[in-house]
């Protein structure tokens, strides 16, 4: 079977022990039932690999959130100085487009061949 057990739940309930004189065969019923607890140990085994994965996760999904809780704190942080920032006298979203429209006609100038800082 692909899942690495010997036996499926049909397989068990449709085994057919050969009968003897007394009754089935002991050693067969006894190689039967070996391989039933092997399947059945592998069973818990994928149990416990599977539970320990789960714990592992869990520990990483907790430590993730505790991250992102931090994140969130940081960008708190960071809105407020922004906001202190734009509502300076000294800096604001049109002064920037001012120094981007005047970098973009010193470049202008330049490409002409005209010194922007001798234009008086």
């Amino acid at each position: 079977m692909d899942n690495g057990f010997t036996h499926s739940s049909k397989s068990i309930l449709d085994k057919v022990f050969s009968s003897s004189e007394k009754g089935y065969d002991p050693y067969e019923v006894d190689c039967f039932l070996d391989e039933i607890i092997s399947d059945y140990q592998l069973l818990e085994q994928s149990g416990t690999i599977t539970e320990a994965k789960y714990a592992s996760l869990l520990e990483e999904l907790n430590a993730l959130r505790a991250e992102n809780q931090q994140i969130k704190i940081e960008l708190e942080s960071y809105k407020k100085r922004y906001d202190g920032l734009t509502s300076s006298k000294n800096v604001n979203k049109e002064n920037i487009d001012y120094l981007t429209r005047i970098g973009k006609l010193e470049k202008a100038l330049f490409d002409l061949g005209i010194d922007p800082s001798s234009i008086k």
